[in-house]
């Protein structure tokens, strides 16, 4: 019989942390830093989403949240034919579908159309064929995308509505342009949505989420945020992840006994959320 109590015990004293308003003034002058050299490279702009997942757009209506609670940095996505890189991915869920939406980002350098006549240019062209590769990917194989990065039983009944999002450019392309503007829009369809660097901004909802990458059934971790909290809502996460003692050693934004805190409690969540029995009620509002 399904109890109605809790089965875990919250920590009575929890070490402070960084507030999403400092977190998120941090991001916003590091990455206005970043756009504003034009000489920075997409390996750089990759490893500064890597470390701040938040930065990313997620996609729709994501109401029962992330698969596996994190980023997946650079997932890869194949069929008997093909290989392919995405640079990143969120697994979204709702009671109807299962959402992979797989990121593609650029240089905000460069242009989407050539200004002589308004043509979309050649870099455009290949970066819009390649999500098609994406898509065409995913339709063929996604029993494959399941067993790869671990979709329980009871989400492969769900629709599979796989997500698309482009980062490219930047908004002053556009912005004194009312038919580019017009030509770009009719781009955001079919699962495809155009997103230009500006448009990034750090997103509280997700200031909660690491970054990995999958490797034989684990993810190993990237890096966590510094306002990463820990609770029951994602405990069934965390058999998952793999590091996470050695990327919450090298945030240097968490104090020391915050860190010890996290690696401690890190444990107690992951053996509440590998419990077979009944795990009683679960409040969502139970973060530390």
């Amino acid at each position: 019989m399904a109890s109605f109590r809790k089965q875990y015990k919250m920590a009575e004293a929890v070490p402070g942390m960084i507030s999403c308003e400092e977190y998120e003034a941090k991001l916003t002058t590091e990455y206005d830093a970043l756009l504003a050299d034009p000489d920075r490279t997409e390996s750089e702009y990759q490893s500064f989403f890597e470390k701040n997942p938040c930065m990313l757009p997620c996609y729709g209506n994501m109401n029962h949240g992330l698969i596996h609670s994190c980023l997946f940095s650079q997932p890869i996505i194949n069929n008997d034919a093909k290989r392919r890189v995405p640079d990143f991915m969120w697994i979204a869920s709702n009671s109807l579908q299962l959402m992979p939406i797989l990121i593609e980002i650029e240089r905000p350098a460069k242009s989407a159309y050539r200004k002589s006549d308004q043509v979309q240019n050649a870099l455009f062209s290949q970066a819009e064929n390649q999500i098609l590769e994406w898509k065409t990917i995913l339709e063929d194989n996604k029993n494959d995308f399941y067993d790869r990065y671990c979709i329980p039983e009871r989400l492969r009944a769900r629709r599979f509505s796989p997500r698309f999002i482009l980062i490219y450019g930047r908004r002053e392309e556009f912005a004194r342009d009312p038919f580019l503007a017009r030509k770009r829009a009719q781009k955001n369809d079919g699962g495809l949505e155009l997103v230009s660097f500006d448009r990034l901004w750090p997103s509280r909802d997700m200031m909660l989420f690491p970054c990995g990458k999958m490797k034989k059934g684990k993810i190993g971790l990237i890096s966590v945020p510094p306002t990463l909290k820990l609770g029951p809502t994602i405990a069934k996460d965390l058999s998952l992840w793999d590091g996470f003692d050695e990327v919450v050693d090298t945030n240097d934004i968490i104090s020391p006994e915050r860190k010890d805190f996290l690696k401690t409690r890190y444990r107690y969540w992951e053996n509440f959320g590998a419990l077979a029995t009944d795990k009683g009620v679960v409040r969502t509002g139970d973060w530390e």
